[in-house]
């Protein structure tokens, strides 16, 4: 009796970790909003490329991260700005922090 209880919830585990491991959360429109708050605050800029690597994926119809990021933007806590690399190149496009 034992050994098949041990059994099944080692099948149980086995199946949710799968799904876990394979599952995607998408944000509502609120949540995407806070969690690239929390990301500006942390980064104070982020680049056009690295912000759709990190939050790409957090879509479900794919324009959730520009409507997200265009309200910060009418919030008046990020704005449009260029840095250079510190190894040189060319200018990098992104959104710096500039809420309290």
């Amino acid at each position: 009796m034992q050994w098949g209880l041990a059994l099944s919830q080692q099948a149980y585990e086995a199946i949710v970790g799968g799904v876990r491991k394979y599952m995607t959360e998408y944000f509502q429109f609120p949540k995407f909003c806070r969690t690239l708050t929390d990301a500006y605050k942390s980064c104070g800029f982020i680049s056009k490329r690295d912000l759709h690597r990190d939050f790409y994926q957090h879509q479900k119809i794919g324009v959730e991260l520009d409507r997200a990021n265009s309200a910060l933007i009418k919030q008046n806590l990020i704005q449009s700005s260029h840095r250079y690399p510190p190894t040189g190149g060319p200018k990098i496009h992104g959104w710096e922090w500039i809420g309290d």
